[in-house]
């Protein structure tokens, strides 16, 4: 099976070959000068303690200088050919993911916190991107110079060569040790970094409930928990590195020893060169920077995984899809629900049994019942926000997972009683989901029929007056109208309304239910107002997630009295 890191490469670094193959030629050459400077090195010096020409030695120098600045270049060209990848790599796969929420059910976004989101998109995928960035250079500049060094070495003197891999060798016996514990603990920081960053986005959403509450220093007490816990986990990863990185460096100085001590003892007996000497110097010096910096490479290896593992576990929720169903009889109904039994997620208890209704082109239908009837939830349903089993709600004869989730939602409008606004413009919350062809004209008809234009006209910059985040500078009624025009413009078949007059005064909601009284399109109203319900051709009476009853609302209140009183009292309450 295929690893998560190994997906992530293939979908988002693989496309990206042509510039990493001529980032790895660029390094090569760089590579090759890097180690032919201590060959010429070593002639330089051998002919200094000789009898060489001053000339010659003048042209070696400045061939050692030209090829100095030459490395300079294309040392600099290779690393922009092998950062720039990661950085395409880090936004594509941030789009890539953020498309890929988008398209998820609602389910998937009340199991999974915001902040734990917004921390993989933001610090996990800041992670890969140092893997195939930096990591890459590091992993090919090792490789390159292990080879071309370790070479060059063994032209030099085989027996000293093997002396002094002995240390060497060490730094990645000790590097392999530590690979598993970095990879631990990395997961667990990432983790804890998206639970404080969750619990960070909670306090700032909802700010006006924490100061409301006088719960300011309790969500700070919150927030410097999870806080230590990253640190913990940080504190772990910093103890690991510190051993390994110290060690390293001990053992890169023990071959300069090696180098010294049985070198010297070479050349005492004629076998090598001074050159030799300090040309082996300069290789043992190649080697030690990649071979210590090799805690870093894996260490940046397995952060990637764990954020690799991290991302690639959210794609376990499937985007909405278009199922193959058996298509249904043809019918003159626009909505027909049957036997309907829906339960949440991994909850085993049902919050509907066995909801049945029809529902005719044309037709309004209220829905009341007991705060917890699951009235909103069926709501969300017939809107396929969640998904209902198969063969239990039919629109226009089609079973809705048949539907493609837009074609359907462009048929259906839903309106919830907390509506939500970005922080933008009216005029570019009104018109989301339209990116051309809504004129002025149509745009102030739905306001209108929402009664909030004179409003919006009266303000300061009228449609382009900013909202704010989540529309915290509207009134609760304000937001509410707003939300209605918003579907009034959409001009959708059906219309789903869930107790969109509550935050508004009497006066206001008889105009705006004398407009859904003409509105062309079918209607679901859920609602506790008599007012409201009354404009509606039959009410479905809903207790526990049951359909009690169906009856137009005078003959429902008379029915179940004490029900109803219950209601009304909620409503004034």
């Amino acid at each position: 099976m295929e690893s998560p890191i190994h997906q992530i490469a293939r979908r988002f670094a693989f496309p990206h070959w042509r510039w990493y193959g001529l980032g790895v030629v660029f390094l090569l050459i760089t590579t090759w000068i890097t180690v032919s400077i201590p060959r010429f090195s070593k002639i330089v010096v051998n002919a200094l303690l000789g009898e060489h020409a001053y000339s010659v030695v003048l042209q070696l120098v400045l061939l050692i200088i030209g090829l100095g600045l030459l490395q300079i270049v294309i040392r600099s060209l290779s690393r922009l050919l092998l950062f720039w990848p990661g950085r395409k790599i880090e936004s594509e796969i941030k789009n890539y993911y953020f498309d890929h929420f988008l398209e998820l059910p609602l389910l998937f976004f009340q199991k999974n916190p915001l902040g734990d989101l917004i921390s993989r998109l933001a610090n996990d995928v800041t992670q890969i991107r140092a893997c195939f960035a930096f990591g890459v250079l590091q992993v090919a500049n090792l490789l390159f110079l292990f080879s071309f060094a370790v070479y060059n070495m063994l032209q030099v003197s085989v027996s000293l060569s093997l002396a002094t891999f002995v240390p060497l060798l060490s730094i990645i016996i000790i590097a392999r040790l530590g690979a598993p514990r970095i990879h631990k603990y990395s997961k667990i920081g990432q983790t804890k970094l998206g639970e404080l960053t969750n619990r960070l986005t909670e306090a700032f959403l909802h700010v006006d409930i924490v100061q409301a509450n006088d719960a300011v220093d309790s969500f700070v007490k919150r927030a410097a928990l999870k806080g230590e816990d990253v640190y913990r986990a940080n504190i772990r990863l910093a103890i690991i590195r510190t051993v390994m990185f110290p060690l390293a460096t001990l053992f890169t100085g023990l071959s300069y020893l090696v180098v010294l001590y049985y070198g010297g003892m070479e050349v005492i007996r004629g076998h090598l060169s001074v050159g030799d000497i300090l040309a082996f110097n300069i290789y043992v010096a190649m080697l030690s920077f990649p071979l210590t910096a090799l805690g870093i490479i894996i260490a940046l290896l397995e952060r990637a995984r764990s954020s690799s593992e991290r991302l690639v576990e959210l794609e376990r929720f499937e985007k909405e899809k278009t199922f193959e169903c058996v298509p249904a009889l043809a019918t003159q109904k626009l909505l027909s629900v049957r036997n309907l039994n829906f339960s949440y997620g991994d909850q085993r208890a049902a919050v509907l049994h066995n909801v049945s209704f029809d529902l005719e082109q044309g037709s309004k239908l209220g829905i009341t019942g007991p705060i917890g009837s699951s009235k909103t939830t069926l709501l969300s349903l017939l809107a396929r926000l969640y998904d209902a089993p198969e063969d239990t709600i039919l629109f226009k004869g089609e079973d809705i997972l048949s539907i493609a989730p837009q074609k359907l939602r462009e048929s259906i409008g839903l309106c919830l009683q907390t509506a939500y606004f970005f922080s933008a413009s009216i005029r570019e919350n009104l018109l989301l989901g339209f990116d051309e062809g809504v004129s002025e004209d149509r745009l102030k008809e739905s306001a209108r029929k929402a009664h909030i234009l004179d409003e919006i006209e009266a303000l300061e910059h009228s449609w382009d007056t900013l909202v704010g985040e989540r529309g915290v500078r509207l009134s609760g009624g304000q937001k509410q109208r707003l939300a209605l025009a918003r579907l009034f413009l959409r001009d959708s078949e059906l219309v789903l309304l869930d107790d969109v007059t509550a935050a508004v005064d009497q006066s206001t909601e008889q105009r705006l239910l004398r407009e859904l009284r003409t509105l062309q399109s079918s209607l679901i109203l859920v609602s506790h107002r008599p007012a409201a319900l009354r404009i509606c051709d039959e009410v479905l009476l809903m207790v526990e997630g049951r359909i009690i009853e169906r009856a137009p609302y005078d003959v429902l209140m008379q029915k179940h009295p004490h029900l109803f009183v219950e209601l009304e009292t909620n409503v004034r309450a």
